[in-house]
């Protein structure tokens, strides 16, 4: 069922939150124990209290991840306001840098650096793992960098709204832009991992660092990468084999 939690101060704010529920009773109560323990649980979700399970546990990080045309109709979608399309930009930004809305949030002009080849990096230290994530900026995120930078007074790289104004803002966005996908911030991350990162070539080694992950193990849950990236890498291989010298030539 999904639950939607209104901000009586301003009921204009508001998230709705994706939540399940088990009722076993040999009576007519199964159901409304099932009712209930859904309720609690998206209380519990939205305000990320831990609970020990997870609804999304049987999704693939494929199916969670948008792909290249979802990315595009976010890209190209007609806004309502200003407030939409700064709550489509930072989840494009993240969706392109594999940050988390932490540290997006957390990202300074301090944490942009030129280096050696003359492209801006990112160099942050994960607020979740303490872990450096060194990621080069490419030419989407830093138009969208562009765009805000300079807004805020602190140093800051983006305005920042608080999490759950973010969260309901880029899923009214989604859903005006024609995506019926379930919308979660985290889901950027999957989607700079295996979209953006992995399906266009790069290494899973160096996707592991630009994530700041402690462990390769971790990055690996992202390694079941698309057909279309499958296909490519065959096709890359046949090229090669054909002109591989020990092989031209030999008839079967």
């Amino acid at each position: 069922m999904t639950v939607k939690i209104i901000n009586i101060d301003n009921t204009s704010e508001n998230i709705e939150v994706e939540s399940f529920g088990r009722g076993l009773d040999a009576g007519d109560k199964g159901f409304g124990k099932a009712s209930t323990y859904a309720r609690k649980y998206a209380l519990l979700n939205a305000y990320k209290i831990a609970t020990g399970e997870d609804p999304d546990q049987n999704k693939s990080v494929e199916q969670q991840a948008l792909t290249k045309d979802e990315i595009r109709l976010l890209m190209e979608g007609k806004l309502k306001n200003a407030k939409q399309e700064l709550y489509r930009d930072l989840y494009l930004f993240c969706a392109f840098t594999g940050l988390s809305f932490a540290d997006m949030r957390n990202l300074t002009e301090e944490n942009i650096r030129t280096y050696f080849d003359e492209h801006e990096w990112i160099n942050i230290n994960r607020q979740k793992t303490g872990v450096v994530s060194n990621i080069r900026l490419l030419d989407i995120a830093n138009r969208i960098i562009g765009k805000y930078r300079g807004l805020c007074g602190d140093g800051r790289i983006f305005p920042v709204p608080h999490y759950n104004t973010c969260l309901a803002g880029i899923r009214a966005v989604a859903k005006r832009c024609g995506i019926t996908k379930h919308i979660t911030w985290h889901q950027s991350r999957h989607t700079a991992a295996t979209t953006i990162f992995l399906s266009n070539g790069v290494p899973i080694e160096t996707v592991s660092s630009m994530l700041g992950h402690k462990s390769i193990k971790t990055t690996q849950i992202y390694a079941k990468i698309t057909k279309e990236k499958l296909n490519q890498d065959m096709e890359n291989l046949a090229a090669r084999l054909n002109g591989v010298e020990e092989f031209a030539g030999c008839t079967i």
